[in-house]
């Protein structure tokens, strides 16, 4: 979220697609969220989730990804030199 602007309490998800290891280590999925209730956003937009997300709905989908409630997490690709 941009500084000054609060997500609505609470989040809704409304869809999650294109979900992906964001590194080799498994701590953290890049994926496309579309957000039920966002005030600006009415498309999907990426979201980086991890188990540490300072905001509570962050922490909640990446639980909710890695049980699978979104389908299969794709395996993590690096780039090239990385």
């Amino acid at each position: 979220m941009q500084e000054g602007i609060s997500a609505p309490e609470p989040v809704v998800v409304a869809s999650v697609t294109d979900a992906r290891w964001a590194d080799s280590g498994h701590t953290a999925i890049d994926c496309m969220v579309k957000f039920a209730n966002h005030p600006f956003v009415s498309c999907a937009v990426p979201f980086h989730a991890c188990a540490d997300d300072p905001a509570d709905y962050g922490r909640q989908l990446y639980a909710d990804l890695t049980a699978g409630k979104y389908g299969p997490i794709a395996d993590f690709e690096p780039e090239n030199g990385a």
